[in-house]
């Protein structure tokens, strides 16, 4: 990235959500220097990067808020949790609905309905559900819990229950499988860890060798989410 090579207000939205609204992600994602690429945003949109970032993930987050539950819009938008982002938002604390939604008690959505209402029998034939959900909540087990209305404990053992395999392992395989479709669709191994929700480049590379060491790229084409 120079300043002879500019990039359009719409590649940065861009760069924006693939890297999660996190700086320290765009700019392993631009490979470049945090500190190079919000000089170059200051010089290009004569603005803090940064301040620009909360604006555009405070957008996103009211506009998801209207159709998705509050622990799958701060996975999607690199919010540590829920709290955070109610705090962000400055919802009211008693619930984390916008102002805008109908008053009364909440419903359910037809996502947790199909999710919770659901004997445990029936979860195997979902599993495309539990790919997208994986992948939504960042691959992790603790969000995929909050959206679901249940305790990763419970979660863990529903999973286990229903599909005889552990949760944990399952979503280190799609997780790599995720990261590897990134890859034979021309994404980067850096782009690839980092959509992957990996925290370094290196730490995806370990992962990756350990699958692969087990053949875990040889798995059913069935289980990429």
């Amino acid at each position: 990235m120079t300043a002879t090579r500019p990039i359009s207000p719409r590649q940065w939205r861009q760069l924006a959500r693939q890297g999660h609204f996190c700086v320290h992600r765009m700019a392993q994602l631009a490979g470049v220097s945090q500190r190079t690429l919000e000089r170059y945003f200051l010089l290009q949109r004569r603005i803090s990067l940064r301040s620009w970032l909360h604006r555009l993930r405070h957008r996103a987050a009211l506009r998801f808020l209207r159709t998705r539950e509050a622990a799958e819009v701060a996975a999607l938008l690199g919010y540590a949790n829920v709290r955070s982002l109610k705090s962000a938002l400055r919802l009211p604390a008693a619930g984390c609905d916008p102002p805008s939604r109908s008053h009364g008690p909440r419903q359910p959505s037809s996502r947790q309905r199909d999710w919770e209402g659901s004997p445990p029998t029936r979860w195997p034939r979902q599993m495309t559900h539990w790919q997208a959900l994986a992948r939504r909540c960042g691959f992790r087990a603790k969000v995929m819990a909050a959206t679901l209305g249940v305790s990763v404990r419970t979660l863990r053992h529903r999973f286990s229950r229903a599909t005889g395999q552990s949760l944990g392992k399952w979503l280190t395989e799609v997780r790599l499988r995720f990261a590897q479709r990134l890859m034979q669709q021309g994404w980067s191994s850096k782009e690839a860890a980092v959509r992957a929700g990996y925290a370094s480049l290196q730490s995806f590379c370990r992962a990756w060798s350990r699958w692969r060491s087990r053949g875990g790229q040889k798995s059913s084409r069935s289980e990429v989410p």
